[in-house]
């Protein structure tokens, strides 16, 4: 499962009657980053619902009346449209998926602690305070249910990315002959992130690879060590794609999960994705005959290419297609003898 972000609903208040202009202008400035469309990349946004429906209780949902009321007493509504600033919220409600539906915490009993350090200190309305924490507490909870990199978005921290350890009490309902109530604690340290554009450094790549399931969590992997080769170096990545047999070809040559060469694999993929590298690949020809041409798949004429990722006894060698369009497709990993490049099937749209 690619990482997700879970939204602090604070983002949906956006701002309060009582924060001063400042305050108020940085938080509707760093909330709608969040709402703009494909800011984020590879990664999916999360808002508790029972986050959401605790706002609507309270009336303090974001609609348009109630934003012109909070822009004018803040004195913003020249800075800001309310009906623009409504549009940008329903059109992040209606694309954002709900994480309590993914994990199933909707029937779990929990009750959150502490945040340290208690970043919900910068929320001046205590509902919305109580409700922030409750929601660091879903953090936790989902974090340790799906064993996934837990991020999570709070947009009114001053600072683009820091961490909270958050402790949460849960309690569990055991379904059995009888129905018994247990207490256990659920603490994590979770990556908090003020902007969007600081979440590639909150995720490690060799990390994400060790943990990758299937095609889209390989390609983030490569995607977050080629950004950070790529940032050092201010040269942009070429687009690229996992091919179908590629994932079973890593797990054949020990180069997936914790495999001994999981993290030379990665890095060859992430330099080979560069605009401009200094690997230096072959052809690959369809025969050793001098004069030989270069293999070409016949559905879309793409290209063979191959290099060496190790040396010795296993002198593992990485094969891909390179498009018309000069987009990269992992295709093969083998030994140095073999003489094959998988063809693949034809790849289904990336959902990123």
């Amino acid at each position: 499962m690619l990482p997700a972000i879970l939204v602090d609903p604070s983002a949906l208040w956006l701002a309060h009657a009582g924060d001063t202009v400042e305050s108020a202008e940085n938080a509707i400035t760093r909330a709608l980053q969040w709402m703009k469309p494909n800011a984020i990349g590879p990664l999916q946004l999360y808002l508790s619902s029972r986050g959401v429906e605790a706002l609507t209780d309270v009336n303090a949902f974001p609609a348009e009346p109630r934003f012109a009321e909070i822009l004018k007493l803040l004195g913003l509504e020249s800075v800001l449209n309310a009906r623009t600033l409504a549009a940008s919220v329903s059109r992040f409600l209606s694309t954002t998926p709900w994480i309590e539906d993914t994990v199933g915490l909707r029937d779990v009993a929990f009750q959150a602690i502490r945040v340290s350090p208690d970043l919900t200190m910068e929320i001046s309305d205590a509902q919305l305070r109580k409700l922030s924490l409750e929601t660091f507490g879903v953090a936790a909870i989902c974090a340790s249910e799906d064993k996934r990199h837990s991020l999570y978005a709070f947009p009114r921290q001053n600072m683009p990315h820091g961490s909270a350890l958050v402790e949460t009490k849960v309690g569990i309902m055991e379904v059995g002959a009888a129905h018994v109530r247990m207490e256990e604690s659920v603490d994590r340290r979770i990556e908090v992130l003020g902007d969007p554009s600081v979440w590639p450094a909150a995720l490690c790549p060799h990390e994400t690879w060790r943990n990758a399931e299937n095609p889209e969590e390989f390609e983030l992997a490569i995607w977050l060590a080629a950004k950070t080769m790529s940032d050092k170096s201010g040269i942009g990545l070429k687009e690229f794609r996992v091919g179908t047999r590629f994932i079973e070809c890593l797990r054949e040559n020990s180069a997936a999960g914790k495999g001994p060469y999981a993290g030379s694999v990665l890095g060859k993929c992430a330099q080979t994705v560069l605009l401009q590298s200094s690997l230096e690949p072959k052809p690959f020809y369809v025969s050793a005959e001098a004069k030989a041409a270069i293999r070409q798949r016949a559905r879309d004429r793409a290209k063979a290419w191959r290099l060496h990722v190790t040396k010795g006894h296993q002198a593992l060698r990485l094969m891909y297609w390179e498009l018309p369009d000069k987009q990269i497709e992992f295709a093969t990993l083998g030994v140095k003898g073999e003489e094959s490049i998988h063809d693949g099937d034809e790849l289904p749209p990336r959902r990123w």
